[in-house]
Formats: structure tokens, sequence, C-alpha cells
């Protein structure tokens, strides 16, 4: 059994839970996912946004979209989930690449979180650009601005003229981005990849 040691709501239906995960957590890196079995048939699969190997917990982002989303956000600090099975998947690539390019769009913007804190970590310089449709549904500002050196903030009902492709392209010519790093559904970030692919960008890219 997994504990939830915190819950917080980020957005009306945007939750963010902090488990009791030490086995996990002692393996997660950025771009590892877990499966959160809430009970013997009901399985969800969610991307690590966090782990920290001292405390033995790590952070899961959960928007309540679905009848499982939402039955898993409705548990509340103490409760337990039958069992977190990872860390699954591959982890992203982590060297310093002097300045890297770091795009999270919606839910992308969870797992987001644990990439630039390693990127940072690596010596990098980190440019965060973080997307959503709306003011009303961003999440992780402060926490993703601790480990940048800028952040921006594009929403799509309140976006400049150029819109996200020019905002991607300013960037990279400024900035002289080696890498970039994607992550998020693609009718959100698709300009900012096809920018960067342009460009001739290294890219790591999670869409879907």
């Amino acid at each position: 059994m997994n504990k939830i040691i915190e819950k917080e709501f980020l957005t009306d239906n945007t939750v963010k839970f902090v488990f009791d995960a030490a086995e996990v957590a002692s393996k997660c890196k950025a771009g590892h996912f877990v499966f959160v079995h809430l009970d013997e048939k009901d399985r969800l699969t969610l991307s690590v946004a966090d782990a920290d190997e001292r405390l033995g917990t790590i952070t899961l982002v959960i928007e309540a979209v679905g009848e499982l989303s939402s039955k898993i956000t409705g548990l509340n600090e103490g409760d337990e989930v039958l069992n977190i099975e990872g860390p699954k998947g591959k982890a992203i690539d982590v060297a310093n690449y002097n300045s890297v390019l770091a795009v999270g769009g919606a839910a992308g913007i969870a797992p987001m979180l644990m990439t630039v804190k390693e990127l940072k970590k690596a010596g990098n310089k980190v440019i965060s650009v973080l997307v959503t449709k709306s003011e009303e549904q961003m999440f992780f500002e402060s926490d993703i601005k601790e480990f940048s050196d800028d952040l921006i903030v594009f929403t799509y009902d309140n976006q400049d003229e150029n819109g996200l492709e020019g905002l991607i392209k300013t960037l990279v010519a400024q900035e002289n981005i080696q890498k970039a790093y994607l992550m998020g559904p693609k009718i959100l970030i698709k300009a900012a990849h096809d920018i960067v692919k342009e460009m001739s960008i290294a890219v790591q890219a999670t869409l879907w």
C-alpha cells in the first residue's frame, strides 16, 4: 500500500499528490512513469513529476477527466492506493548542452518539473516555456521557475500576434539553444516541435 502524504488542487480539476513510495523514488529519473493501482482491477498510468529519494516520496499530477482519474482525485491525505508500480519507461537523456529549451504543454507540464531539475543540475542554462489553453489551466509556475534561468508562460487565450511559433523561433535564435525537450499534447505544442526541427535543433519529445 502507498499512502498519500500531501494533496493540493493546482486547478479546478488538476490535483498534485505526494505519495509515500520509497522503492520507486530511489530509482526514478526524469522521463519515467508509474502504474498507480487503485485496487485489484483499476490502474492509471502517470508520468512522475518529481521524486525525493531522501524522503522516499514521489509526486504525481492527476487531471480528473474520467471515472478512474476522478476516483483517485477524490482521495485525501492519509488514504492509500493498493500499489504504485515502477518506475517504467526510459529516462530522458541528460547532459550539459550549455543552453536547452524545455517546453511543457497541459499535462506535459507535470513531468517537465523533474526534467528541468535534472537539466539544471547538469549545468545547463534552462529556458522553460509552459503552454496551456487558458491561464486557469496553468500550474507549477513557481516550481519550474526555481530551476529555470528564464520562464515564459504562454496561453492560447492571451497569445501575441506571432503565436507560439514566433516565441520559440525567437528563443532558439537568442539563446543559442543546443537541445530541446518537449512534453505535451500535439495540439498545443506541435508548433514548437516544428520550429526546432526546422532549425535543426536536437530534440527529445514526448507528444500525444
